[in-house]
């Protein structure tokens, strides 16, 4: 009161109506000031009850920082602070003398300010260009010269102010100098060079407009580059540019990050079909396996395909790597033989007569890269898997080739074959991770009976598999906002080991190159079928000509 209200009363006509005793006539903060004149101007805070924003009525309300007030008050589940006070201007509304002034920085997309402001007159403070004359509001992207700085000092020493038009660059002195031009341009309006303004006012009962750094005289290109070259090295990120876009740029600061299909390991516990661990249903089609490679163990996970579509998980677990009987390399080695005699010696069938062996594994070969193709060459059925991604090979993003060639012969989705002749020839299928594990979580996200479900193995306490659920869903996929790039995608750790949903993925690429395999073959057998009747007739007439 005192600070901020007091002194512009006495600075305007209606000093002389200030209270000479009574409340408000000695300093202090009232609750309630009566005028002279018979006005009232009551103090309306956010704390207390209800009752404190409900009890007066009166024809203007001016509200600041609504972004505080945009919530339910005290012990109400009807309305937001805010609505609760402006329901004391309601009865007001009829005659036409209800007024409501609101100030706030932006706090979200959805928050009560952005939205007043996009569907309301959605203003905005330009001002003319003094080089190409255009009216201009420069935004963050037309702050320079700070990016580059190795001190916070010589950030605010070089930061510069560029026309978004033509790209001049101008100083604090030039900018207060176009500022004393600047018109106030609503939604829909444009303005010609003369400053003369053409278009319809928005037809809406709320006025509002914004402005940001380059339309504030109270800061400077030296403050702002100062704050933007901070905020790039915070440890919290997030933090620093939700404050950056509010308080600076006045713009939403949207979600960091939005997840997208998100999966409950306790759901996925119970995901199980009707044969146990180990057991192979007879109407399987194909096995995959998926094995990835770190420096203490191989992490494995093996998956069949039935002729209706769905998947299920016939064994998954870990072969040790047991560094400490010999050196890495040949424990390494011995880890991997292991596993390949397991999987060679197959999983019991269902009906019991003769086991059934993986048909394709794919390894991981982004540790010990060359010893791991080596060991893959000792198996027909075993190759080498390079995935790509964020999180994966160093993060380089997936590319698949445009075209078959010597080197890439196949190309699948979202994998191709690359060749690799030392030895044995070897096939390594490089793949884009993202797209896979987001299959693997599609896949356990459908309904258990539909084609392309996965299923785990039957077990009577679902909470053994409390790991392997863990596993499968340790990171989540999420959508994030990144001012200057836009939306993009990318995989977000949850929880400390991921290593089985790498291998599952891995199982599913296996897949994937199994069924291209088998529709290769049928394109071939329906073509060759279809070549009979024509090689027939010709072997027909050249035994006629033999003859003749």
């Amino acid at each position: 009161m005192e600070l901020d209200v007091r002194p512009a009363i006495e600075a305007s006509r209606f000093a002389k109506y200030l209270p000479r005793k009574g409340a408000g006539s000695q300093g202090g903060t009232p609750e309630l000031i009566q005028f002279g004149n018979g006005a009232n101007l009551k103090f309306i805070t956010a704390g207390g009850g209800d009752e404190k924003r409900s009890g007066f009525t009166g024809p203007v309300l001016v509200v600041t920082e609504v972004s505080h007030l945009d919530e339910t008050g005290g012990q109400s589940d009807e309305a937001t602070k805010l609505k609760q006070m402006e329901g004391r201007v309601r009865a007001y509304r009829a005659s036409g003398q209800a007024r409501v002034y609101l100030e706030s920085t932006v706090t979200t997309e959805h928050g009560r300010m952005w939205q007043e402001w996009q569907q309301g007159t959605a203003g905005e403070v330009v001002f003319p260009c003094h080089s190409c004359g255009r009216y201009i509001s420069p935004g963050r992207d037309n702050l320079i010269g700070w990016q580059d700085s190795e001190t916070e000092s010589a950030a605010e020493r070089l930061a510069r102010w560029s026309c978004p038009e033509c790209g001049i660059v101008f100083d604090d002195q030039k900018r207060l100098q176009q500022l004393r031009s600047a018109v106030l341009l609503y939604r829909g309006q444009s303005v010609a060079k003369t400053g003369r303004i053409t278009g319809k006012i928005p037809e809406t009962k709320t006025l509002g407009f914004r402005y940001s750094a380059a339309t504030n005289t109270f800061v400077t290109s030296a403050i702002i580059g100062g704050d933007e070259w901070r905020a790039e090295r915070e440890v919290d990120q997030e933090l620093a540019e939700r404050e950056l876009l509010q308080w600076t740029w006045a713009l939403p600061a949207r979600p960091a990050e939005t997840q997208l299909e998100p999966l409950d390991h306790r759901t996925i516990m119970l995901r199980q079909h009707d044969h146990r661990r180990g057991e192979v249903p007879d109407d399987t089609i194909r096995i995959a396996a998926g094995v990835d490679v770190r420096s203490a163990q191989l992490d494995w996970f093996v998956t069949a395909e039935q002729k209706n579509g769905r998947l299920f998980c016939i064994d998954y677990g870990f072969e040790p790597i047991l560094r400490e009987l010999s050196d890495l390399q040949t424990a390494l080695r011995q880890a991997i033989r292991t596993l390949q005699e397991k999987f060679a010696a197959g999983w019991e069938p269902e009906s019991g007569t003769g086991n059934r062996s993986a048909d394709i594994t794919l390894i991981d070969s982004g540790w010990e890269t060359d010893l791991i193709r080596e060991e893959s060459q000792r198996d027909n059925t075993w190759h080498t898997a390079m995935g790509f991604g964020f999180k994966q090979h160093r993060g380089l993003k997936y590319t698949a080739p445009k075209r078959q060639s010597r080197q890439s012969l196949r190309i699948g989705e979202g994998w191709h074959d690359v060749l690799f002749t030392q030895g044995r020839p070897l096939r390594e299928y490089q793949n884009n991770a993202d797209h896979w594990k987001r299959r693997v979580h599609q896949a356990l996200s459908v309904d258990q009976d539909a084609a392309g479900a996965l299923l785990l193995p039957r077990t009577d306490k679902p909470q053994g598999r409390a790991e392997l659920a863990r596993q499968l869903t340790a990171e989540r996929e999420v959508q994030q906002f990144e001012i200057g790039k836009g939306t993009s995608v990318r995989w977000v750790q949850t929880f400390s080991r991921n290593h089985l949903l790498d291998a599952c993925y891995m199982s599913f690429v296996g897949l994937s190159v199994l069924q291209s395999d088998a529709a290769l073959a049928e394109r071939r057998r329906v073509a060759a079928t279809a070549d009979q009747p024509e090689k027939r007739k010709r072997r027909e007439k050249f035994v006629r000509s033999l003859h003749q």
